[in-house]
């Protein structure tokens, strides 16, 4: 394993990787300005521009989802440059992970707030190079993982550190 982090259980890394059972969903999310109170859904920004970071793939994620080209993406070298320009008026939002925005607006009080609508879910889970060493250490890993959600550990933590209970689908809902 290499990386721990927002690593989304898809289809094309499944070639490469091997899955432990999903510990939390990861959506694509907006932030607007705090007192930008009609921008609510991915139609509301029609005609708008949002900043992206460069090499993110939440702008991709975001192509997908708005299939018409109605929201303009300009890119920029980091959330502290998107930030400036929403306050400024030069964009409407920011897109990126929407568990990180939450954790960031809370956590650096930032004068922004998250758009009613995600897109994009993904589960997430712990990537493995699929060897018999590993296989091991994924059946651990599976049970860590039931024990601290039937206990509500996950959850604990998820909304300890999000505000919210990221360890659900919200597309299941």
């Amino acid at each position: 394993m290499t990386t721990a982090v927002n690593f989304a259980n898809t289809p094309e890394r499944r070639e490469s990787y091997v899955y432990t059972d999903n510990y939390f969903y990861a959506s694509t999310g907006i932030a607007v300005a705090s007192d930008d109170t009609e921008t609510n859904t991915l139609e509301d920004l029609a005609g708008e521009s949002v900043n992206a970071v460069v090499g993110s793939n939440y702008a991709e994620v975001l192509k997908e989802y708005d299939t018409d080209d109605q929201i303009g993406l300009e890119f920029v070298e980091s959330m502290a440059v998107a930030v400036a320009n929403i306050q400024s008026g030069n964009v409407k939002g920011y897109v990126n992970g929407y568990e990180e925005l939450t954790a960031q607006i809370k956590n650096r009080d930032l004068d922004l707030r998250m758009i009613d609508e995600t897109f994009g879910e993904k589960p997430v889970g712990f990537p493995f190079k699929d060897t018999e060493e590993n296989q091991q250490i994924i059946a651990d890993f599976n049970a860590a993982l039931q024990t601290l959600s039937e206990d509500g550990t996950l959850a604990e933590i998820s909304n300890e550190y999000f505000g919210l209970d990221i360890t659900q689908s919200k597309e299941a809902e």
